[in-house]
């Protein structure tokens, strides 16, 4: 027996030594992916960057300089408008419906409009109170854990859409009425909202402010459109277009949610976050691995906040989003279908925003040239007002029969001939009436 035991002992020596070994490996990982981390951060900190939901926390404005003070008050009434008008609208056969989706409201939708807005003439003056308020804060609770933050912001979301809605039902009233430059101004005070709106922390609060801004640039290209403004009214629209900073809203937003995706890993950390209780993917084996995918969290949100201004075809086709998102792990994996979303969205915002300055532009020349077409270069905008966010080349402009034809490329990044009603395939606006295109 003892010319076993030797061996035995040696192999128990080895395992012993290979297990002390592994230990000691995992220690130097676990401490360097640690200080790896912990120098992120710091670096994030000392630039002045948030780094946790806390620090989003702020001062609030005085109550009566609030806009959300009033869109709150306003909030009974507009839920009440809404449903009006929505059953209206539920009421109207399939064709008419689509027809109401491509602005061209039938005589009883608009008569419900009407209806709605005189039996509750204050929300339009508190609305409108709140459009011209200097600034805006939903006073969220940035101490809450990020499940109860993230509900509390989507209850003002769904608070600031109505308020857009209203606007826009005011618009098509006003429109069908002949009252153009009414219109504008109703869509001017809809760009203040989104303006206010762009300040909603995280990468949803931008996708709302853009989604706003989407139903109130379609309205004012409408306006354009269906009547003859005066050049006072003109004047204003360019004035509040320009005060737009989509793309800074858009980088301010992923900085934000940096933060609100820090202080979700902590939670993680602690086993307190529920919505990834149990979810395999976010399961570590080891504590360095989640300071690893903690890391590669923060080196792709960093290149996604460095590529906010480019093109989206950088975006779609990108070595080194693809090698960060490789090793970045599942965390990374989890926000990148987003990041590359809001992007996209971003994009489309520019498009109608740009859409919108251009036919301004366009119809000032007309009317001081009468039975010129101008060509791009003679409206004497800016190069940046005129080019596509997609592609980074020139917007597409052409005078068709009935009106002018500008857009964009889109996400597939082709030109698929100025379709840009449903189904879309560009990006922009287009000549009345508007058709569906299948």
């Amino acid at each position: 027996m003892k010319r076993f035991r030797q061996p035995l002992k040696l192999l128990a020596l080895g395992v012993v030594a290979l297990v002390a070994i592994a230990l000691l490996v995992n220690v130097v990982i676990t401490a360097r992916a640690k200080s790896r981390l912990e120098r992120a951060i710091a670096a994030l900190r000392d630039a002045g960057q948030p780094v946790a939901l806390i620090d989003l926390a702020h001062k609030p404005p005085p109550p009566d300089e609030n806009a959300a003070t009033y869109l709150r008050r306003a909030k009974e009434s507009l839920d009440a408008i809404n449903a009006e008008i929505a059953a209206a609208y539920d009421n109207e056969s399939e064709e008419n419906q689509t027809a109401i989706d491509l602005d061209q409201p039938t005589p009883a939708y608009l008569k419900a409009i009407r209806s709605a807005l005189d039996a509750y003439p204050k929300t339009l003056e508190i609305v409108n109170q709140a459009a011209a308020c200097p600034s805006y804060d939903a006073q969220l609770d940035y101490s809450a854990n990020t499940a109860d933050f993230i509900e509390a912001l989507t209850t003002q979301f769904q608070v600031n859409r109505a308020a857009i809605r209203l606007l826009s039902y005011l618009c098509t009233l006003q429109i069908a009425d002949g009252q153009y430059d009414a219109a504008v101004d109703t869509g001017i005070a809809m760009l203040r909202l989104c303006r206010h709106f762009d300040t909603d922390p995280t990468i949803l609060g931008v996708l709302v402010s853009i989604a706003c801004r989407g139903v109130t640039l379609a309205g004012v290209d409408m306006a354009l459109r269906s009547g003859d403004l005066s050049d006072a009214a003109r004047d204003r629209l360019d004035v509040e277009i320009k005060r737009a900073d989509v793309v800074g809203v858009y980088k301010k937003s992923l900085e934000s949610d940096r933060a609100f995706g820090l202080a979700t890993l902590a939670e993680m950390a602690a086993g307190k976050h529920r919505e990834t209780a149990g979810n395999l993917k976010f399961m570590w084996h080891t504590p360095a691995g989640f300071r690893q995918d903690q890391s590669g969290y923060l080196d792709y949100m960093a290149l996604s906040i460095a590529l906010v201004d480019r093109p989206h075809s950088e975006i779609k086709i990108n070595p080194a989003i693809e090698q960060t998102l490789k090793s970045a792990g599942a965390l990374s994996e989890a926000i990148a279908p987003a990041t590359q979303a809001a992007h996209v969205a971003v994009c489309r915002a520019l498009i109608f925003l740009r859409s919108v300055q251009i036919l301004n532009a366009i119809q000032r020349y007309e009317k001081q040239h009468p039975g010129q077409e101008p060509s791009v270069a003679q409206l004497g905008l800016p190069a940046a007002i005129t080019t596509d966010p997609f592609n980074g080349e020139p917007l597409h402009v052409v005078k068709k029969p009935a009106g002018w034809l500008i857009y964009g490329v889109d996400m597939n990044l082709k030109d698929d001939g100025g379709n840009v009603t449903p189904p879309i395939v560009d990006c922009g606006f287009g000549p009345l009436p508007r058709v569906r295109h299948d």
